[in-house]
């Protein structure tokens, strides 16, 4: 049975990206070059991404373009997400390599995107403003301060 469950998978999600970043980090730290290190990375998760698609594809039963979404959206925002995706792996990769303790970049990055997608939502998606969100995106702005103040 799958959890329906966000909070489930979101924990998941920062512990598997947790390792990722700390592996990476462990080969800068090993003197590793850091476009070899982006370099195959890239080529090693493309081809994980494209197996796990290859899966996706037969569990769904070898469909693709049924929702009720047109055809030509889900291509170009898709195109568009995964485009951001890959600048903004390439960009944490330096970050990583060129930090002094790796946990700065990661106070930095994951609040900062907290910060964009709830402004976006907000004006977007016409999100509700909740106060524990609003309080939540307060402290990350706070824990942000403290780290790119030194």
């Amino acid at each position: 049975m799958i959890i329906h469950d966000w909070r489930f998978f979101a924990i998941i999600t920062s512990i598997f990206y947790s390792i990722n970043v700390l592996l990476r980090r462990w080969l800068f730290r090993s003197k590793a070059d850091e476009l070899e290190v982006m370099i195959i990375f890239m080529l090693i998760l493309g081809t994980f991404l494209l197996m796990f698609s290859l899966f996706l594809y037969k569990v769904n039963g070898y469909r693709v373009f049924t929702s009720k979404c047109a055809n030509n959206k889900i291509l170009l925002v898709s195109c568009l997400a995964a485009l951001f995706a890959t600048l903004g792996l390439a960009s944490n990769n330096s970050a990583i390599f060129y930090v002094d303790e790796v946990a700065k970049s990661e106070v930095v990055v994951h609040p900062s995107q907290v910060i964009l997608v709830f402004i976006a939502s907000s004006l977007l998606f016409k999100n509700k403003f909740n106060l524990d969100t609003l309080i939540g995106v307060f402290f990350s702005c706070l824990g942000m301060y403290f780290v790119l103040k030194h």
